[in-house]
């Protein structure tokens, strides 16, 4: 109660805009039985506002990403590994021809247009948990390209930015991230581990350049303070691993199944143990990110400009966080027909229980002031159709 309830203060320090409604915005969507739209939220008991400061709080609200960040690993359970899953999710929007910034991405499953779709992509990244279970713990998000350099140079600077973080609150050990397929691994390589030690003549010559001009007349990529970050990367399938080809077998049998091939980067020598486990434990993220998009409505609610759309994701994470933080406070709310859970609740039953806990810890809000309608629209003005965004095309 105690961690939830700091937490909870904390998330309210980091809203430095519109801070009461983007809180009481999270309350809701914690306690809703269900987030079908932005205006049924506005219904909750625990959003004391009008509707019109719910989509004013997502246009105009402002949220120390920073801070956030260090709330979250602070946050963190400390008995769970440092081991940490990288992985990005589209947010469709095909049909928001007014919307800045949209590109085409790929779409797994119903609603992609000739495999892509056009929208927006967030990169996350979450602490795994090696136990039998489907929770994880978001540390991060950010907007990316999907595919490519680009998004790998993302996750680049997610990571460098979330090691310093742990570093800085006493997360000390060695920490593993693990990437699927789509992420290159030569740069992930290049740009954590390009070069660890120069010495003799080179790092002469090289001793007083900026990191910047370094890499552009050495060829090379000095790395400071790297030590501890770990990568694991599966190959893609289509990948040419030059080896002698396995035998023939006789009468025209099928082939044996294609092995899975990780790729691991680091100082020393790697803990194959906890990197097949680490590996088959990344797709506990799959589950959070189809959490966040079914039960919390990621992709349902349909924001205008990319920063809205960042700053709702923002709030999901710290409801998501909230839910791993009451997982001992919750009861199970089970429906008649279904099976009493024998372990630890999954976010979807905590979360039925956390309209029960929310006045029990209560909430830093202020309560909203008395205050009458707008003025509304200024006799005589007329609104012009709104500026028409394209698509934008990934570069070669």
């Amino acid at each position: 109660m105690a961690k939830l309830a700091e937490f909870r203060g904390g998330w309210y320090d980091c809203l430095t805009v519109r801070a009461d409604a983007l809180f009481e915005l999270t309350d809701a969507v914690l306690s809703a039985p269900t987030v079908t739209s932005l205006p049924y939220l506005s219904l909750e008991p625990v959003f004391r506002r009008s509707w019109g400061s719910l989509y004013d709080a997502l246009a105009t609200g402002r949220i120390d990403a920073e801070r956030v960040g260090e709330l979250l690993v602070a946050a963190g359970p400390p008995e769970w590994p440092l081991t940490f899953a990288v992985d990005a999710s589209t947010h469709p929007r095909p049909y928001a021809e007014t919307s800045p910034g949209r590109e085409w991405h790929h779409l797994s499953g119903p609603g992609g247009v000739d495999g892509g779709v056009p929208g927006w992509a967030w990169q996350h990244v979450t602490q795994l948990n090696l136990d039998h279970d489907s929770w994880v713990a978001p540390m991060d998000v950010v907007r990316v390209p999907t595919g490519g350099p680009a998004q790998t140079l993302a996750a680049v600077e997610q990571i460098r930015a979330l090691a310093g973080r742990l570093r800085a609150a006493g997360r000390t050990g060695r920490k593993l991230f693990v990437h699927d397929t789509g992420y290159d691994l030569a740069v992930l390589v290049y740009e954590l581990h390009g070069e660890h030690d120069v010495t003799g003549e080179h790092a002469q010559h090289c001793a007083d350049l900026p990191e910047g001009t370094h890499h552009q007349l050495c060829g090379v990529h000095t790395t400071v303070g790297n030590d501890d970050i770990e990568v694991l990367v599966r190959i893609r399938n289509d990948r040419l691993l030059y080896r002698d080809p396995p035998p023939r077998l006789p009468g025209g049998r099928r082939p044996a199944p294609k092995p899975m091939w990780l790729f691991w980067s680091g100082q020393g020598s790697p803990d194959l143990e906890r990197c097949w486990r680490s590996y088959l434990r990344r797709f506990d993220i799959e589950h959070y990110l189809k959490f966040l998009k079914s039960v919390l409505s990621w992709t349902n609610v349909a924001p205008h400009h990319p920063e809205q759309a960042m700053r709702w994701t923002w709030v999901l994470l710290a409801a998501y966080a909230q839910l791993l933080l009451a997982r001992s406070l919750a009861q199970d709310q089970r429906s008649p027909w279904e099976r009493r859970h024998h372990r630890r609740l999954s976010p979807g039953r905590v979360r039925r229980d956390f309209a029960r806990v929310l006045p029990i810890i209560g909430t830093p809000a202020t309560p909203p002031k008395p205050s009458k309608a707008g003025p509304g629209r200024p006799r005589g003005r007329t609104s012009t159709p709104a500026q028409r965004h394209p698509t934008l095309k990934k570069s070669a």
